[in-house]
């Protein structure tokens, strides 16, 4: 009767990663890795070169394959795959924030009631300054300016930056410089002003396209932001939920200093 045995194989290739006692087919994932340019009769030509990139290396990479490299060639440009109007933004200029439509008209604001009208980024950019243009000035009062995050459903959240306080005795545009730049990601955030007094003010008329909506009385009217009633002060942390929905658009017209 003869006897059931196992003869041990050798490994079938160079031994790598360690490999000393395996059998031949278990080897197969070392000897196919892209230093062995004989395997199957492949030339170095047809193996992938490391060092090679597809374009002018973006963000630091210049060692890695063509295919890996997409997310930096898709990131730091608008170009022809993710371009539309509402990207370019001029540095050094205030912006009318998207979507309110471009015919201003003036409204005086209710002391103490937060004003917040959204704020769509199509980019990331740098903010510098918050302003509002007064219209009717109101002798040593004052409007405090800011910006939101959105809560992720449609109304104001946690707070971006109190920019501070301008005074409104004057008319014309009067301007806040915060302690440090805004940095603001693409995305959706809300303007924020508040008054001690009741300057009027210029603003911007929502837009089709606001996420607050259209008024349902009529199905026409385009709301353009939300009205908080409370009491003059720093701006909350987050946002105080109940404010009722207002007609007003922006009344905060952010400066933006770098496109990023």
């Amino acid at each position: 009767m003869l006897k059931n045995w196992r003869k041990r194989t050798p490994v079938d290739d160079t031994v790598q990663n360690g490999e000393t006692n395996r059998a031949a087919s278990s080897n197969w994932a070392f000897d196919h890795n892209a230093a062995e340019t004989g395997v199957h009769g492949a030339g170095a030509n047809d193996l992938l070169n490391t060092g090679d990139v597809d374009d002018t290396p973006i963000d630091g990479a210049t060692t890695v394959p063509p295919s890996s490299n997409w997310a930096f060639d898709h990131a730091a440009d608008v170009d022809k795959h993710h371009y539309f109007m509402g990207m370019i933004y001029k540095t050094g200029e205030y912006i009318a924030p998207h979507p309110y439509s471009f015919t201003p008209g003036a409204v005086a604001v209710v002391a103490g009631h937060f004003y917040a009208s959204e704020f769509h980024v199509t980019r990331a950019i740098t903010i510098d300054r918050l302003a509002v243009h007064v219209t009717t000035g109101d002798a040593g009062k004052y409007v405090r300016l800011g910006i939101y995050n959105d809560n992720g459903a449609g109304y104001p959240g946690t707070l971006v930056s109190d920019a501070g306080t301008a005074l409104v005795t004057s008319i014309g545009v009067q301007a806040v410089t915060p302690a440090s730049d805004i940095v603001l990601a693409m995305g959706l955030y809300w303007l924020v002003v508040v008054s001690d007094g009741t300057p009027s003010l210029y603003y911007h008329a929502g837009g089709y396209g606001c996420v607050v909506g259209i008024r349902a009385t009529d199905v026409l009217s385009i709301e353009g932001g939300y009205d908080l009633d409370s009491t003059y002060a720093a701006l909350p942390d987050p946002y105080t939920a109940g404010a009722s929905i207002g007609a007003r658009g922006g009344f905060v017209y952010p400066r933006v200093k770098s496109l990023d």
